[in-house]
């Protein structure tokens, strides 16, 4: 569990460490799609996902985009 002295250190952090699909989609130059299929396979899970967007983990998206880079 990550300790945080007030709800101004929690939103920093949120703030620094979850990125929307759209978000992810520019950090990996692909399509909704390839996120969606990227869900389905389980190489990505989210952390939170409605019918309009999901928000992963960055440090998920980073880990996938060093993947790829192999």
């Amino acid at each position: 569990m990550i300790p945080f002295e007030n709800d101004r250190e929690l939103r920093t952090y949120l703030e620094n460490e979850l990125v929307f699909s759209s978000e992810v989609t520019e950090l990996l130059g692909c399509t909704k799609e390839y996120i969606h299929d990227c869900v389905k396979k389980g190489v990505l899970e989210p952390v939170k996902a409605d019918s309009k967007e999901r928000v992963f983990l960055r440090s998920d998206i980073i880990a996938l985009i060093n993947r790829k880079r192999k």
